[in-house]
C-alpha cells in the first residue's frame, strides 16, 4: 500500500499542474479543411495558443500552434488579443493606393482556444487609412516630411477619442523614410 501512495505521488509530482493545450496544424487558405486537426500540444511553458495567418501574392498559410509568452515575436499581456498588421500601398499602373493585410494573429491563454473553427471568424482588416493627398504628396509624390507627431507612450488617443494628437505633438524630424 505505501509503494502504491509512493507511485502516485510520484506521478502526481510530475505532471505539469499549469500546462496549456494548444491546436498545433497548419494548412493555405485553398485548403482550410486541413486545419480542423486533431493534433494537439500540452505544454507548461508559460506559452499562448495562437492561429497565425501570413499573407503574401502567393496566397495565405495559417498556423495553429502556441508561442511563448515573452517571445520577442509578439508581447502578449491580455488573456486573448487580435493583432493585424497592414500596410498602404500604391499601384503604379491603377495610380490608386490600396490596403494590404500582411497578417493576422489571434493569441489566447486557455486550453484549445485556438480553434480550427475560429479561421473564419479572423477580422480580414482593421481598414487602416491615411489621406490619399497627404500620401500622393508626402510619400509618393515631390513632397518632403519635415514634421512628426512623436507619441512617446505610443498611444495618441483614449477610447472615446482614439485620435488624438494632442497627446502626441509635432515635432521636427529629419531624414525621415518612414512615416508612423
Amino acid at each position: 500500500m505505501i509503494a502504491h501512495s509512493l507511485i502516485l505521488l510520484l506521478l502526481v509530482s510530475v505532471v505539469p499542474l499549469n500546462s496549456l493545450i494548444c491546436y498545433e496544424c497548419a494548412c493555405d487558405q485553398t485548403s482550410v479543411s486541413q486545419c480542423n486537426c486533431s493534433d494537439t500540444s500540452d505544454l507548461d511553458d508559460n506559452d499562448y495558443c495562437v492561429i497565425y495567418e501570413q499573407r503574401d501574392i502567393l496566397g495565405t498559410y495559417i498556423d495553429l500552434t502556441r508561442i511563448p509568452r515573452n517571445s520577442t515575436w509578439v508581447f502578449v499581456e491580455d488573456p486573448y488579443y487580435v493583432l493585424v498588421v497592414e500596410s498602404i500601398r500604391y499601384n503604379l499602373t491603377a495610380q490608386e493606393w490600396y490596403l494590404w493585410t500582411n497578417s493576422i494573429i489571434f493569441g489566447c491563454d486557455w486550453d484549445l482556444c485556438n480553434s480550427p473553427n475560429l479561421i473564419d471568424s479572423l477580422p480580414d482588416s482593421f481598414k487602416l487609412s491615411i489621406d490619399e493627398n497627404w500620401l500622393d504628396t508626402n510619400i509618393y509624390g515631390t513632397g518632403s516630411v519635415d514634421s512628426c507627431n512623436y507619441c512617446p507612450t505610443g498611444v495618441c488617443g483614449d477610447t472615446l477619442n482614439p485620435i488624438d494628437f494632442s497627446q502626441c505633438p509635432i515635432t521636427p524630424c529629419v531624414n525621415v523614410t518612414t512615416v508612423i
